[in-house]
């Protein structure tokens, strides 16, 4: 889920760049694969933080919508 929802538009950004730019096949891959992890931190945070925080919940109006 996290790989196609949340680190969809900033890999297919970086996969243009890479591209543009004439990067090698193996930069591009570990740059998939970085932003890949980031996006996984990204939305471990926000899971965290939906279920820890009040206020959170209160402007989502959901809890724990991702879990």
């Amino acid at each position: 889920m996290v790989e196609n929802k949340t680190s969809v538009l900033p890999r297919m950004c970086l996969r243009m760049i890479a591209e543009q730019t004439g990067q090698s096949p193996q930069l591009k891959t570990d740059l998939i694969k970085f932003v890949n992890a980031l996006g996984a931190a990204f939305q471990i945070q926000d899971d965290v933080i939906s279920v820890t925080s009040e206020e959170y919940r209160k402007q989502r109006g959901t809890y724990a919508e991702d879990i």
